[in-house]
């Protein structure tokens, strides 16, 4: 089973970094203290270019930048997308002040349900990389507020048409963080990250492995 890194605390994350960096000198340290093994690595034929560390270090920088700058447009997507889908429930209300109390009063219960349950229900989820199934539904419930039940009608096409407008922001924005969160579950490029430093530092202990000093820096 592939350890899940997105799921680890910082804290943990950072021993797990730590020990997996500990790995080679290790093993490299326990292969000096025998002699015998450490005589026949060390022999002429053993012994690897220092140019191997170049193009093995070269690929896990690249493979970081591009994470790195993954995760950076991720992060902006994921923050405008909350911010718009914000302004949409904050259109909807302002649109639906001047409409008849009952109108009003059942927008304003409708959008304050869908924002309550964001909170304490989607964004616990969306943490884990799951979805809330009931989102939809609660979706659903504001655009039947405006289409089944006419709400802004009586004000003319124009409020109903914005009101319709600034659901389909709320909409298209929550499609976009749902999507973002589920794909905290695609965790192949951080396994690929850890992957190459681990390589890296294989290459570099091997091209080290005469001198002890050097290899464990």
């Amino acid at each position: 089973m592939v350890l899940n890194f997105l799921q680890l605390e910082p804290y943990q994350l950072v021993l797990v970094s730590l020990v997996i960096a500990s790995v080679v000198p290790f093993l490299i340290f326990l292969v000096q203290r025998q002699p015998k093994l450490f005589a026949r690595f060390s022999s002429d034929g053993w012994l690897v270019e220092p140019a191997i560390i170049g193009p093995v270090s070269l690929m896990f920088g690249l493979f970081a930048a591009f994470l790195a700058n993954d995760i950076w447009g991720t992060n902006v997507a994921a923050r405008n997308a909350v911010l718009q889908e914000a302004d949409g429930v904050q259109a909807m209300l302002r649109y639906t002040e001047p409409l008849p109390d009952a109108e009003a009063k059942m927008m304003k219960n409708v959008l304050t349900t869908y924002v309550r349950k964001a909170i304490d229900n989607e964004w616990p989820k969306m943490r884990d990389g799951q979805v809330d199934p009931e989102a939809v539904d609660r979706l659903r419930a504001i655009s039947n507020a405006i289409i089944i039940f006419e709400v802004g009608k009586s004000e003319g096409a124009v409020i109903q048409g914005r009101l319709l407008d600034a659901f389909n922001q709320i909409r298209v924005n929550w499609q976009t963080r749902t999507r973002i969160a589920q794909e905290r579950q695609v965790t192949i490029k951080w396994h690929g990250v850890i992957l190459f430093a681990l390589l890296t530092q294989i290459a570099i202990g091997v091209v080290h492995f005469r001198r002890m000093r050097a290899m464990l820096v």
